[in-house]
């Protein structure tokens, strides 16, 4: 059973992956590095060639009615958009934070707001993203029904691995990203309502447990 994190608004920290000097900033709970990280010289990888863009046939946009018929499908729904969010982001930082409004259909707009600046930073420094984070593991924690407009928040725990995931700047350094285990857990609420689901809250991760 995974342990359950506290939630908390995610409106302190940013999706900006860093190497070395970009402290603070996160992909999608992929916690930075420090200044201390080695940097080794490798040759710049290709850009995503194909970014996903959310829309009809996008990932995490299957239907889905309301209230959900079960746990089960309540937490597969929220698994699916929260594995939607995190493609997402990851493809807009493998193509160097350009086009960042292919993630504000995912999330509302508190988080698209904090998201933005982390990708104007990869811009402005010159970074890039290779790899991107994997869901591996979804448990549900809670579901809130609105009795206003029939709409849901569900809460999920989702493990995460970041153990491919590299930044790679303009020069050709690639950093690894130390400070969070290579899987980690972090707690997730999705809103789920008749215009569609919204990546609303998240939990800090525990540097220190693996899931």
């Amino acid at each position: 059973m995974l342990e359950q994190i506290p939630v908390s608004r995610r409106n302190h920290h940013t999706t900006a992956i860093i190497a070395s000097a970009l402290v603070a900033l996160t992909l999608a709970g992929c916690t930075a590095g420090d200044s201390t990280a080695e940097p080794t010289d490798t040759a710049s990888a290709a850009p995503s060639a194909t970014p996903l863009a959310p829309g009809a046939d996008a990932p995490g946009s299957e239907a889905y009615e309301l209230p959900f018929a079960s746990d089960d499908a309540a937490r597969d729904a929220a698994a699916a958009h929260y594995e939607a969010y995190l493609a997402t982001s990851a493809a807009i930082l493998q193509d160097g934070g350009t086009n960042p409004e292919r993630l504000q259909p995912l999330v509302t707009d508190d988080i698209y707001a904090n998201e933005l600046l982390g990708f104007e930073r990869a811009q402005s420094e010159g970074f890039r993203l290779d790899g991107a984070p994997e869901l591996l593991e979804a448990t549900l924690v809670e579901r809130v029904t609105d009795a206003e407009d029939g709409g849901e928040s569900v809460t999920i725990t989702a493990c995460i691995s970041r153990e491919t995931i590299q930044v790679i700047y303009d020069d050709g350094q690639t950093f690894s990203l130390p400070g969070v285990a290579p899987r980690y857990a972090r707690t997730v609420v999705i809103d789920f309502t008749a215009n569609g689901p919204l990546f609303a809250e998240d939990g800090e991760p525990d540097p220190g447990v693996e899931c």
